[in-house]
């Protein structure tokens, strides 16, 4: 009975390419899935940070839009005082509307417009006593 060497070699160097083969694949999923991580991780924090900001401007969105809807009926108070035949109503409504035009959301037109209609406006005469 003879050894087969040659054989044996064989063998053993099959088993060792195949172990090579088997490490570098682990190896390679191992990276895979680390970089797979990362990219989840990354996406996540992405995708958090856009939620937050969509967050943020619907919420200046929101309050933008109340305050010119608070700015409007204001103006339509004071329009209205200013159209009154009592003076000093008068005089209030175009005081109020004038200190309007400096609030901050309010548009270039909308302050166009205001100032359009208070040229329109015009306060009630005096007679000669002061009284209207």
């Amino acid at each position: 009975m003879g050894v087969d060497v040659a054989g044996a070699l064989a063998a053993e160097q099959a088993f060792w390419t195949e172990a090579r083969a088997t490490v570098v694949a682990a190896i390679i999923a191992a990276v895979a899935a680390i970089v797979g991580t990362i990219v989840t991780a990354v996406n996540g924090a992405r995708s958090r940070k856009q939620v937050k900001e969509l967050e943020g401007s619907a919420d200046a969105r929101y309050r933008e839009y109340t305050s010119r809807e608070q700015w409007w009926t204001r103006f339509s108070w004071a329009l209205e005082k200013a159209a009154s035949p009592d003076e000093n109503d008068a005089k209030l409504g175009l005081a109020v509307i004038y200190a309007m035009l400096d609030a901050p959301w309010v548009t270039t037109e909308d302050n166009e417009m205001a100032l359009t209609i208070t040229d329109m406006i015009e306060p009630p005469a005096e007679d000669g006593d002061g009284d209207v």
